[in-house]
């Protein structure tokens, strides 16, 4: 088992927003201490069911899923029901901060690619963490965004390294590979072999398929930019697998065509299953993630952003909308509505409209916890919402969509904040391995007991807390709560736990 925890246990659960009377600050005043006022806590955790960036069928038909928004690996039986979920921080702090998708042996278990930490996570059927590993100490493992299993062998989708990987079932990498003669990889998702050992890559950005021997040579490319058949709008998935009919064949997550093609092992187009649609329409997709393929031919697709898992009959003439797991949206009651709020404005109106990153939206409440709208969501239209961390504006702008207010695109208003009493406290993201910065969030901007108000803008003279440097974020806290502090009363700061935040 892995000895590098670099998580709290802290982290878990950011679904409510605390907001301070006037005279609360979030800074640090050059001053005397003053008492805080009692928070006003509001909302409440609002998760949907699942939020599907990977799945692979098992043995026995069952499901497992890597559900990005709510830090898990979860398994389903075939017919739906919940069998077990491993959410990160509630164990030994192995458990997958990140899941992106998911391998299943032929003993059932499970290999998790765990982008946060850069790792994959082997599970028992049960949902016990065998171990994990992170590739060999001078070549470790960039970002693990896609994961198969064929033949006693791993394959691992390096997307930050542009490389395949092939692990044996311990850990132990095999062999590694990246773009070859015409096969030009860029910003790549997933990786599986067939019965000879080829490997197939799903090239995201150059859309299309690209197919290796086992020693890396490139054996060429199908595909290009389009919507008609064999065409790809950023390919995300590709499984190989045994088709009852056709034999070994392709499928592929044409994600922004949301739709699952199926291809020879050449190339050859056969057959497609699924079209664009909302989360309420079954056999239709919102963000094609991953597709899955059982051992009857039927297939599966994660819909990220539709909340669900989607699975079509294989039949004498194609394919056939059978089943869906999921596809509630998460919920907007008062009181059930957050997952993982990370920044607040206040409204000329008085109301605040919070960030509601995971579900990819913007919250309007009043003072007392009242949700009045909502505005945002995440498909594959260029008008949604990517992860938004950030929303207070010095003037009206876009930040999504048309100049109009609709679901999809929101409007800021200008945002009344306050001179800062002292200073504010700023401290320097962590960052990935090749030295870019990893999930900044936001700014807080400190106030004192009688506000002069003033439009947001950035503050000069910013400092850090006493004792701790700007560059340095408080000891124990987590890979994505390091970007974010919370004042607590005394003076003291401590991470405001965080849970999933990846541009998927």
């Amino acid at each position: 088992m892995s000895s590098t925890r670099t998580r709290g246990r802290q982290r878990i659960g950011a679904t409510v927003a605390t907001v301070l009377g006037v005279g609360a600050f979030t800074g640090v005043s050059p001053g005397p201490a003053a008492a805080l006022p009692a928070p006003s806590v509001l909302g409440g955790p609002g998760h949907a069911v699942v939020y599907p960036s990977g799945l692979e069928v098992g043995p026995a038909g069952e499901v497992v899923v890597a559900d990005t928004g709510n830090d898990s690996v979860a398994k389903f039986s075939a017919t739906g029901k919940l069998i077990w979920r491993v959410a990160a921080g509630t164990s030994d702090g192995d458990e997958a901060e990140n899941a992106r998708d998911i391998a299943i042996d032929t003993d059932g278990n499970s290999y998790v690619g765990d982008a946060a930490l850069s790792r994959v996570i082997k599970l028992s059927p049960a949902g016990k963490v065998l171990e994990t590993w992170r590739g060999p100490s001078t070549d470790p493992i960039g970002s693990p965004i896609g994961l198969s299993y064929k033949a006693g062998k791993v394959y691992v989708a390096d997307g930050l390294k542009r490389r395949v990987r092939v692990f044996d079932p311990t850990g132990r990498q095999l062999s590694s590979f990246g773009e070859d003669g015409s096969c030009l990889l860029a910003n790549i998702r997933d990786a599986d072999a067939d019965a000879d050992g080829n490997v197939y890559v799903a090239n995201y950005t150059n859309n299309n398929i690209a197919k290796f021997s086992s020693s890396g040579r490139c054996l060429g490319t199908w595909g290009s930019a389009g919507s008609g058949s064999g065409q790809f709008k950023n390919p995300y998935g590709v499984r190989v697998a045994n088709d009852p009919t056709w034999g070994e064949s392709v499928y592929v997550a044409d994600s922004n065509n949301n739709r699952i093609q199926v291809f020879s092992t050449s190339g050859g187009y056969r057959a497609q299953a699924g079209t664009t649609g909302e989360p309420s329409q079954p056999g239709t997709f919102t963000t094609l993630r991953r597709v899955a393929v059982g051992a009857d031919g039927d297939v599966w697709g994660a819909d990220l952003w539709g909340w669900r898992l989607e699975r079509f009959d294989r039949t004498s003439s194609g394919y056939s909308y059978a089943q869906t797991i999921g596809g509630t949206p998460p919920p907007t009651s008062d009181t059930q509505v957050f997952n993982e709020p990370r920044a607040v404005a206040l409204t000329p109106t008085g109301n605040l409209d919070i960030v509601d990153t995971v579900n990819q939206r913007i919250v309007t409440m009043s003072q007392s916890g009242e949700v009045l709208r909502t505005c945002g969501t995440r498909d594959s239209r260029p008008v949604s919402l990517n992860w938004p961390r950030g929303w207070p504006s010095t003037r009206p702008r876009v930040i999504a969509g048309s100049p109009t207010r609709s679901s999809r695109g929101c409007r800021s208003s200008p945002r009344t904040a306050v001179r800062p009493s002292g200073s504010v406290a700023r401290a320097r993201p962590p960052t990935s391995s090749t030295g870019r910065t990893a999930w900044p969030s936001g700014n807080a901007i400190g106030w004192p007991s009688s506000p002069t108000p003033r439009t947001t803008g950035s503050p000069s003279g910013m400092s850090p807390p006493a004792g701790r440097s700007a560059a340095t974020p408080p000891p124990g806290s987590s890979s994505r709560a390091r970007s974010r502090w919370t004042n607590a009363p005394g003076g003291s700061w401590s991470p405001t736990p965080a849970t999933t935040g990846s541009s998927s």
